[in-house]
């Protein structure tokens, strides 16, 4: 390996673990929302029940279960499952996945502006590595699955760029990859990535139809359920009950505004920050009065630079006949997600503000002053609250599974269920006696099958959400299950199929 190419990848890897220090650290911290560990716990357990895509967790919710993985992007929580085979903790598994998407992050961004030369990707994968809203997801929000779809952004964009017949399996599995990031960031970053596209793939539509097609039915097994059954939930009603109206961000906000770890409130009273970072934006500025007259870059500063003023104008109050006109973007619920193509365009430019130099002493100077400037003035952070002795017991525990985790992610409750009584589910009878109307206790869901003696046994939710069903003789072996529904698993089995298809095509194109 050339020696540049070395010292490029241990300023990276420096800069990422100089970011990631808390993580390095004994405990864990409080953020926004702590149920990951949780999720983590029930997904495994639930997958070793042999419910494989995943959709219940039985112990959540007073232990009456729910169907907490049937609609929410499952790509991270499956990534931490799978490192916590191989790591003695769950926080463990946690904190390296935490580490290993962010280097993912900086890694891909090298990639994308490397073409520029260099120094521009490492600029730009720097900058990436250190924008304050990434320190937002990590720090305060703990928005983990957000955090994995923003830093694949800068491989999606690369795959599309460079797309060519070799490339579509690739691509389309980068691309399915994405939209099981996250449920919302796929919405927000689609109309850029087809402007995008077609810039760079407009003259072959055709191999772009197929990538595109490739990679809706590798995500299938959970975009169909998400499109065609999410009325089994309550997710869009609550969704609802989120004013994004209150939730615009001040332009001096964009700029400058108090490091806090609170939350999101109406006006400027927020206590959370939702600065881009000055140096960055300087940077920005820079790059696109270098990139346009560039003739190798124009396109990509034109892009970048109308990507980021168009991004910064919608989470302003600016943009509000957009949001109060457009369902899609009420399904986002909050403006300042728009933080996510903010902080890839802001990265993209400041790597093209190298290109301000021909020299390469000049150029390499100018880099390291930036590095040194952004790790100075954004560095700090990158840091906690407080950093606590948390272990997997406080996240895993069965008072936190039961009570806690649903309440902090009720939006996956089954819309038949009104009020539990709050006690702990009584153990699932397997055999009844006598004629009747039963109740099971567990939530109703179109996943349960029941048999009674042998023979299918017909469910319904009853007035309280629980499993009811009628009993007409004196003698019954019941039996009940999760399964899927007919739609999950047609999607699943086309996702399958897919699977081995995208692998076909990538053996055949080496």
């Amino acid at each position: 390996m050339p020696k540049k190419s070395t010292l490029i990848w241990l300023i990276i890897l420096g800069v990422l673990l100089l970011t990631c220090l808390p993580l390095l650290k004994f405990g864990f911290f409080d953020v926004h929302d702590p149920t990951h560990l949780g999720r983590v716990y029930l997904l495994r357990e639930t997958l070793m029940d042999g419910q494989i895509p995943a959709v219940w967790a039985n112990t959540a919710n007073l232990g009456y279960g729910y169907p907490l993985f049937h609609f929410y992007a499952p790509a991270f929580y499956y990534l931490v499952a799978f490192i916590g085979i191989f790591t003695p903790t769950l926080l463990t598994a946690l904190k390296l996945s935490l580490i290993l998407i962010s280097l993912s992050g900086g890694i891909g961004m090298y990639y994308l502006m490397k073409r520029y030369g260099h120094l521009v990707g490492l600029l730009s994968a720097v900058s990436f590595l250190l924008v304050p809203y990434r320190a937002i997801g990590l720090f305060v929000r703990g928005s983990y699955a957000e955090l994995f779809a923003i830093m694949l952004l800068p491989w999606l964009f690369w795959a599309w760029r460079s797309l060519n017949p070799r490339r579509v399996g690739v691509t389309s599995v980068i691309t399915a990859l994405f939209l099981l990031s996250h449920n919302l960031i796929p919405l927000l970053v689609a109309p850029f990535l087809m402007v995008w596209t077609l810039l760079y793939q407009g003259k072959h539509l055709r191999r772009v139809v197929i990538t595109a097609m490739l990679s809706l039915l590798l995500a299938s097994f959970y975009l169909l359920p998400l499109i065609f059954e999410r009325d089994f939930v309550q997710v869009d009603a609550l969704s609802r009950l989120t004013n994004y109206s209150l939730h615009f961000v001040s332009p001096s906000q964009l700029w400058d505004s108090v490091w806090g770890f609170g939350g999101s409130a109406p006006g400027l009273e927020d206590g959370i920050s939702f600065k881009i970072g000055k140096l960055h934006l300087i940077l920005a500025g820079l790059g696109v009065i270098v990139g346009l007259r560039h003739k190798k870059a124009q396109t990509l500063a034109l892009f970048a630079g109308v990507t980021l003023l168009f991004s910064v104008i919608m989470t302003t109050s600016f943009s509000r006949i957009l949001w109060d006109n457009i369902f899609v973007l009420q399904v986002i619920q909050f403006p300042w997600r728009f933080l996510a193509l903010i902080s890839l365009a802001v990265s993209v430019l400041a790597g093209l503000s190298v290109t301000l130099f021909k020299s390469t002493q000049l150029r390499t100077l100018y880099t390291i002053l930036t590095i040194s400037l952004l790790l100075f003035f954004n560095l700090k952070y990158f840091s906690p609250q407080a950093q606590k002795p948390y272990s997997d017991q406080e996240f895993t525990n069965t008072t936190f599974l039961q009570n806690e985790l649903a309440a902090k992610v009720p939006e996956f409750l089954p819309v038949w269920v009104s009020s539990f009584p709050e006690s702990q589910a009584p153990s699932l009878p397997t055999s009844q006696e006598g004629p009747g109307t039963f109740v099971l206790p567990r939530t109703y869901y179109p996943t349960w099958v029941a048999t009674d003696n042998g023979m299918p046994l017909a469910l319904r939710p009853s007035q309280d959400g629980l499993i009811e069903f009628d009993l007409l003789d004196d003698s019954h072996e019941i039996v009940i299950t999760q399964s899927h529904t007919l739609l999950e698993s047609i999607a699943s089995f086309i996702s399958l199929i897919t699977l081995f298809v995208v692998g076909y095509l990538y053996v055949k194109s080496r």
